[in-house]
C-alpha cells in the first residue's frame, strides 16, 4: 500500500511538472516581470557557485537559483559586459565605464571603478564589450581599445584600427581589427593569423575549438569556417545556408556539440560532424530570436540572453525532454 501511495504520488508530480512546461518541453522562459528589470540581456556569465550574472540595460542582474538581486551602476548605466571571477570578483563594463563589484565576507557587493584612473578624453564615447580573463589578466575591450588589469594596473593596447569582438579558444585570445583580419594577441601584441585576411571585410564573431587542433570560426556575413591552422575553409554542412542568411553573432562549444548565436533566428546546436541536433527559435518557444549572450552554467545548462529576453536551456532529461544529453564538461 505505501509502494502504491508513493508511485502515485510520483505518478502525480510528473504530471504537474510536464502539465506546467507543455508545449514547451526545450527552453524556459523568464519574464522580465520575473527579474524586474529590463528585457534587454547583453552578456552572461556562471560561477561554481551557482551563481549566474547577467549584463542588463539597468544594471548588474544575479540569480542563485530563485532569487534574483539588481546592482545598479553608477548613473545607473547598462552594463553591455560581464565576467566572474571566483565567486566575489565580478567584472563590468558599460559606457566610458569599466571595472569590478566585490563581495565581502557577508555577501554585500561594492562596486571599484577601474576606468576612473584613465584620461577621460581619452576614453570618450567607448564602451566595453567584452571582459575575458586571461594569463592572470583582464582584458576589457571597446571597439576602439583594448585594456588590460593585471590587479594592481590598468594598460591600454592600441591597435592600429577599430576592433569587432575579444574571442578566446584553447587558451588563445584572438580579435579582428576592421579590414585586416584576424590576429592573435601574445604578450600585448599583436600578431597576424596569416589566411584570415579573406574575412578581412567581414565580422569575425566567434571562435571555437574543433576536433583536435582546429577552430570553428563565425563571421557574420560569410558564416561558419574551419580553420586547421593555415587556412580558412568554408564548413559545408546542411544547415550552413541557414546559419549564414540568420547572421552568426555568438557562439559557444558545449564539448562535442557547437550553438550558434544569431541575430535573426535564434540558436542553431550543432555537433562536430556537421549535424543539425536542435534549433531553438520563437516558433518553438525562445523568447526572441536576436542572441545577443550565450553562457553554459555548472550544470551544463545552455543560458541566453536575447534583445527580448533571458531564457534557460536545460540538457538533463528530466523534466525537460532532450535529444541531446551527456555533455562532458
Amino acid at each position: 500500500m505505501r509502494f502504491t501511495i508513493i508511485l502515485l504520488l510520483l505518478t502525480l508530480t510528473v504530471n504537474t511538472l510536464f502539465s506546467q512546461y507543455k508545449g514547451r518541453p526545450n527552453v524556459i522562459n523568464y519574464e522580465p516581470e520575473q527579474y524586474r528589470v529590463d528585457n534587454q540581456n547583453w552578456s552572461i556569465d556562471t560561477e561554481s557557485n551557482g551563481l549566474t550574472y547577467i549584463g542588463n540595460n539597468k544594471g548588474l542582474i544575479t540569480f542563485d537559483g530563485s532569487n534574483w538581486d539588481l546592482y545598479k551602476m553608477p548613473e545607473g548605466m547598462v552594463v553591455r559586459s560581464v565576467a566572474a571571477l571566483g565567486d566575489s570578483l565580478i567584472f563590468v563594463g558599460s559606457y566610458e565605464e569599466f571595472g569590478y563589484w566585490k563581495k565581502d565576507n557577508q555577501g554585500q557587493m561594492t562596486y571599484h571603478s577601474l576606468s576612473d584612473t584613465l584620461d577621460m578624453e581619452y576614453f570618450h564615447n567607448d564602451e566595453i564589450w567584452r571582459i575575458i580573463p586571461h594569463q592572470g589578466k583582464v582584458y576589457f575591450q571597446s571597439f576602439s581599445t583594448l585594456y588590460t588589469y593585471d590587479g594592481k594596473n590598468v594598460e591600454i593596447l592600441q591597435p592600429d584600427n577599430n576592433v569587432v569582438l575579444l574571442m578566446k579558444a584553447r587558451n588563445r585570445l584572438f580579435i579582428h581589427i576592421v579590414n585586416q583580419g584576424l590576429y592573435e594577441i601574445k604578450n600585448s601584441e599583436f600578431h597576424f593569423i596569416e589566411g584570415s585576411e579573406i574575412l578581412s571585410d567581414d565580422e569575425i564573431k566567434l571562435i571555437m575549438p574543433f576536433g583536435e587542433n582546429r577552430f570553428l570560426v563565425g563571421a557574420s556575413a560569410g558564416g561558419l569556417y574551419i580553420y586547421d591552422g593555415k587556412e580558412f575553409t568554408r564548413w559545408n554542412i546542411p544547415a550552413a545556408e541557414r546559419i549564414r542568411e540568420a547572421e552568426v553573432n555568438v557562439g559557444l562549444s558545449l564539448g562535442p556539440l557547437k550553438a550558434i548565436g544569431t541575430l535573426v533566428n535564434g540558436i542553431f546546436i550543432l555537433d562536430e560532424q556537421g549535424q543539425l541536433q536542435e534549433h531553438l527559435h520563437t516558433g518553438n518557444f525562445l523568447s526572441n530570436n536576436t542572441i545577443l549572450a550565450l553562457s553554459r552554467d555548472q550544470a551544463g545548462n545552455l543560458w541566453a540572453g536575447q534583445d527580448r529576453g533571458l531564457d534557460l536551456k536545460p540538457f538533463s532529461p528530466f523534466p525537460w525532454p532532450s535529444r541531446v544529453h551527456g555533455i562532458p564538461p
